[in-house]
């Protein structure tokens, strides 16, 4: 068992030695792709934003609008008077900081 383990451990270091002596040749990789320019990516937020239906929050202060998909109503209760409340809540929501 002790000679395997010498063996196998000389055997290693002889071919570490000669791959330090001649390491293989990576290729270059491809530049990543350049970003853009943060002006056009708020124009494309706010062209999606434009696409969106929004809807008003009523504020203590005002209203705030956002986009409906940030309003979603769980659990089954799909009428008005659920949906009114689920917007106030949100208005206390934003009032309270959170």
């Amino acid at each position: 068992m002790w000679l395997d383990c010498t063996s196998g451990l000389e055997a290693a270091y002889d071919k570490l030695t000669a791959l330090e002596v001649n390491p293989p040749q990576v290729p270059n990789l491809p530049e990543p792709p350049k970003t853009e320019p943060k002006s056009k990516l708020k124009t494309k937020r706010k062209a999606k934003a434009d696409v969106e239906p929004t809807i008003d929050i009523p504020l203590a202060k005002g209203t705030r609008t956002v986009p409906i998909s940030r309003v979603k109503l769980t659990g089954g209760e799909t009428d008005a008077a659920a949906y009114q409340q689920a917007l106030t809540l949100a208005g206390r929501l934003i009032d309270g900081g959170l």
